[in-house]
């Protein structure tokens, strides 16, 4: 909360005095049939890394919806253009995130182990219903799988027609005027620091990251790295060490097969964009070199 919303408040709260908000007129909702097909590579690579990420116990939206825009941003030929609300930057972090809803059932139903808090919601309610979740419920319970996966279904269709209806809408609280807006905004913050632990001490880290978060922007680091280190850092570090508990110390268990295929894809995953634009530089600098010649 601190690193996103309280230090956009401030970056806000900076330019309050430069930038004039304008009315808006909001017209198509849907996007056309040309955008539609340039982001349909970018909604597929969000809902499989929302669907994985999903599937993690623990992770859930934000970090699936981090993962996917920062990946779609260091594959743009223009990554400059994030952040202003461009299509892609908005595609692969919904659809990661709207992903994260069937991934989170994988290892609820099949291990009896929520991927996220909404499950976690929905596993006291099949125990308090007296339901054994686990690889049994499959063929003990299958009307409640089935019951699950209909839900699943209608609930994406019944959110398709909400956020379609009333798009319009929330798209009017844009047009707020800031010195109204911000407090708000902020009052929402703090609330929900405040509520998450019900602690007083939340608000002021929430404040002391907010401040760091608006220095980062100021300097041009990315938040997303940082929040992905909160999140999943002390993850890492329980299974990493679970693991080397089971093997006795052995680091041979890290190149086990399936542990090399995990690993080898995030090197190419880190590597390639790096590759890419070298490759891209490489070309335009021949081609400007015969151009000259």
């Amino acid at each position: 909360i601190g690193l996103f919303g309280m230090s956009e408040i401030l970056n806000q709260v900076f330019e309050l005095g430069v930038s004039n908000k304008k009315k808006m007129k909001v017209g198509r909702v849907v996007p056309d049939k040309k955008t539609l097909k340039r982001l349909v590579p970018t909604i597929l690579r969000g809902s499989l890394i929302g669907t994985f990420i999903g599937a993690l116990p623990g992770a859930g939206g934000p970090v699936a919806a981090s993962i996917a825009y920062n990946t779609e941003k260091t594959n743009s030929k223009d990554p400059s253009k994030f952040g202003t609300g461009i299509p892609e930057g908005v595609a692969a972090a919904e659809s990661a995130n709207n992903a994260v809803t069937g991934g989170a059932i994988i290892p609820m139903l099949a291990l009896a182990v929520p991927g996220d808090g909404t499950t976690a919601v929905l596993m006291s309610a099949f125990i308090i219903k007296g339901i054994d979740l686990g690889p049994m419920i499959f063929s003990q319970h299958p009307e409640v799988v089935n019951t699950t996966y209909i839900f699943l279904i209608l609930g994406n269709i019944f959110m398709l027609i909400l956020g379609l209806s009333l798009a319009k809408i929330f798209a009017k609280v844009i047009e707020v005027d800031n010195k109204i807006l911000l407090p708000v905004v902020l009052l929402i913050c703090m609330v929900g620091t405040f509520a998450s632990a019900s602690n007083t001490f939340n608000i002021y880290v929430m404040i002391f990251f907010g401040i760091l978060g608006f220095v980062m922007q100021r300097f041009k680091f990315s938040l997303t790295p940082m929040i992905l280190g909160l999140v999943l850092g002390s993850m890492a570090e329980e299974n990493f060490r679970s693991a080397l508990t089971m093997s006795q110390g052995d680091y041979g268990v890290f190149f086990r097969p399936i542990s090399l295929v995990f690993i080898i894809i995030a090197a190419v995953i880190l590597a390639y964009p790096r590759v890419k634009r070298a490759i891209n530089k490489r070309k335009s600098a021949d081609s400007n070199g015969s151009d000259a010649a």
